[in-house]
């Protein structure tokens, strides 16, 4: 979840100064954008045994069942909507199949490109030093 916070602002705005495109196409960036952190962040962490996630899930099945000893494998090996989502995204996007479903599929150039003149990757990177 921390992901979605911190690193999903991070990338709209470096889109938002960065990338020049139709409507259209910046709204496929956005939506690419936010479903990948969301599928990476939100169900990525939910297969990670050591994540706060299973843990917060573990804590309550164990206050609710207190007669069963639950453990993390038993909470992620039923978790099929995570590992549909992390699987799909990570294959669709590096197979290049992700441009057979509507609205996903990442635009390219010439229909999205870089902003020309842009100084403020300069700037900011001089600043830093």
């Amino acid at each position: 979840m921390a992901q979605i916070v911190t690193i999903g602002p991070i990338i709209k705005e470096l889109v938002d100064k960065n990338v020049e495109g139709s409507q259209e196409d910046m709204y496929k960036l956005y939506l690419r954008n936010a479903t990948f952190g969301d599928a990476l962040g939100v169900f990525g962490s939910q297969l990670i045994p050591w994540h706060v996630y299973i843990g917060f899930y573990v804590g309550i099945a164990s206050s609710v069942y207190p007669l069963h000893k639950f453990v993390a494998t038993d909470i992620i090996k039923y978790n099929f909507m995570a590992f549909v989502a992390v699987f799909s995204i990570l294959l669709l996007t590096l197979t290049g199949l992700d441009r057979l479903i509507p609205k996903f599929g990442l635009p390219s150039e010439p229909a999205v490109r870089l902003k020309k003149g842009n100084n403020n990757l300069n700037a900011d990177k001089n600043a830093a030093i």
